[in-house]
């Protein structure tokens, strides 16, 4: 991965949003993971079933990223 690019309403989640995270997660909020998608070794968390309302991702894979 890159980068991130966010877009709508989960780009005005960062303006004044505190962050938690670790060194494999960035979560933009504890509210509860209600759907996630994995793609390229990393978990994407949402706030809805539908996948729509990004506030998080962790590495799963680690290794593929050289996180040791």
């Amino acid at each position: 991965m890159a980068g991130l690019e966010l877009f709508s309403e989960e780009s005005k989640v960062l303006r004044n949003t505190p962050v938690y995270e670790d060194e494999l997660s960035l979560r933009l909020t504890d509210q509860e993971i209600l759907s996630t998608y994995h793609l390229s070794g990393i978990e994407f968390q949402f706030s809805s079933s539908d996948h729509n309302g990004l506030f998080g991702f962790t590495i799963v894979d680690p290794i593929r990223y050289n996180v040791k």
